[in-house]
């Protein structure tokens, strides 16, 4: 689908979330949020699993992850254009940010397959990487 209108209905949101007189406009942009968020997600579980495995104990590594995914979150909201360019780079390294910039496209109803699949792309290649460098870090401290 090459259009955000490819397929546009409205939904009463109060009969789907229990809201009253608002209403959801349902595109085929939206089909995309759903990997997304689904890549998105696994990648932050990886990285705060990476983080839980790196403290000594439960309060340090809830600590840990605290701070690191405050930055994260920090970063994947802020947008790039408001940074210096060398904090570009470690941008480029969060995954929050490919996972922002989709859910820009798609809620700013500017939906364009490609940088939609390269956001999606980049959210599932740090899904992997997140969740095989977790696994490794476990079975290291499990040896």
């Amino acid at each position: 689908m090459l259009a955000n209108d490819a397929i546009t209905f409205d939904v009463k949101a109060g009969e789907v979330f229990g809201l009253l007189g608002l209403s959801l406009s349902l595109t085929a942009g939206l089909l995309w949020l759903a990997p997304t968020l689904l890549a998105g997600g696994i990648a932050l579980a990886g990285f705060g699993m990476t983080l839980g495995l790196a403290g000594r104990d439960e309060q340090l590594a809830a600590t840990y992850a605290n701070l690191a995914m405050m930055a994260v979150l920090f970063l994947g909201i802020v947008p790039s254009g408001d940074f210096p360019g060398p904090m570009r780079v470690v941008l480029a390294l969060v995954p929050t940010t490919y996972m922002v910039d989709s859910l820009k496209h798609v809620l700013s109803g500017s939906v364009a397959p490609g940088p939609l699949s390269l956001d999606l792309l980049v959210s599932l290649v740090f899904a992997v990487l997140m969740l095989a460098f977790s696994d490794r870090v476990l079975r290291a401290q499990t040896r």
